[in-house]
């Protein structure tokens, strides 16, 4: 996105959303049979133009407690009963439903679906634990084949957070019984380029907004795909 003096803007958000439509298209994906659940999900704008590429797409969340009035009301539980009044653009409303559903237990028959996936939320859902559950539960309801995409925290620098990865962390997520990844993960990306870490605390709209800071710890995105035997 290219702001008003010509510089160029990036979220995180925006690069998940890219490497999750480019994954499923590179993976063959998108078309009408092709069943999708969204963990975490909100009401994000993904949600929506996957509705217009593929069969059907469930999101679930929790839809309540302070999601519904930060970060862009991401929670709001409005969604659930008119999904219409958050679209940013014309889809097919058929093919979209919200559910209130907690991610660490969710309310569908096993091998069902064929792509699972979630955008940084299994960070808030209680640790390496309870994050270990919310991927089970996703390759749970996948059928032998699917595809789960994640992206979460990942910390690159400085002392633990409550809300993001270690790489051991990440490694102990990426590797649950009945999953393999789809290609290598490459652990030094951000390595290869210049930034500022953006500091969430005290300037959280600073651009890029690719590498952030709670403090002393620095993280970045993580995004894998990885396949159910």
């Amino acid at each position: 996105m290219a702001l008003p003096d010509g510089k160029i803007s990036m979220h995180r958000k925006c690069y998940e959303f890219t490497q999750l439509a480019y994954g499923l298209k590179r993976l063959g994906l998108l078309h009408d049979a092709v069943r999708v659940i969204s963990v975490g999900a909100g009401h994000e704008a993904v949600l929506y133009w996957l509705a217009n590429h593929v069969g059907r797409v469930i999101a679930t969340d929790m839809y309540q407690g302070v999601w519904q009035d930060v970060q862009s009301r991401e929670g709001d539980v409005g969604v659930v009963h008119a999904p219409r009044d958050y679209a940013p653009f014309p889809y097919r409303e058929d093919r979209l439903v919200f559910l209130q559903m907690n991610g660490l237990s969710l309310g569908l028959k096993s091998g069902v679906m064929d792509v699972a996936y979630s955008l940084s939320s299994i960070e808030h859902f209680g640790g390496v634990g309870g994050a270990e559950q919310a991927i089970d539960e996703m390759a749970r309801v996948l059928k032998p084949g699917g595809v789960l995409a994640l992206a979460t925290e990942y910390v690159i620098a400085g002392p633990p957070h409550e809300e993001t990865f270690s790489p051991d962390d990440f490694d102990a997520l990426i590797e649950r019984p009945g999953l393999s990844l789809v290609g290598e993960f490459d652990r030094s990306v951000y390595s290869r380029y210049d930034y500022s870490a953006v500091d969430l605390y005290g300037n959280p709209h600073q651009t890029p907004h690719m590498v952030v800071r709670f403090n002393d710890t620095v993280f970045t995105t993580a995004f894998v795909f990885m396949r159910k035997s």
